[in-house]
């Protein structure tokens, strides 16, 4: 399971006509910790920051018996190339 972690609602931010209002960003929980939360003991976990690391745990996560859990952290406005072409359009979205 792999759960993306930008600090907020990145097509929000980026679709939006004020990318810095607050309510698009999420409490920077102990995400790491919600396998064990939920029950899931003995789950391969970790937190990879940054994506540099994710090839050298995707083969420690090979190993795994159990589940496997990867938090990955991104910067807070790392987008694909076309949602960053539509947030480049911005204005088409809200005419004036």
């Amino acid at each position: 399971m792999f759960v993306l972690n930008n600090s907020g609602c990145l097509i929000e931010r980026l679709l939006c006509d004020d990318p810095k209002r607050s309510y698009k960003d999420i409490a920077q929980w102990h995400y790491i910790e919600l396998p064990h939360a939920l029950g899931c003991e003995g789950w391969f976990t970790a937190r990879v920051t940054p994506c540099a690391e994710l090839d050298q745990i995707l083969t420690q996560a090979q190993d795994a018996k159990t589940g496997v859990y990867i938090e990955v952290v991104t910067d807070a406005y790392a987008a694909p190339p076309l949602v960053m072409k539509m947030h480049g359009n911005l204005k088409s979205f809200y005419p004036s």
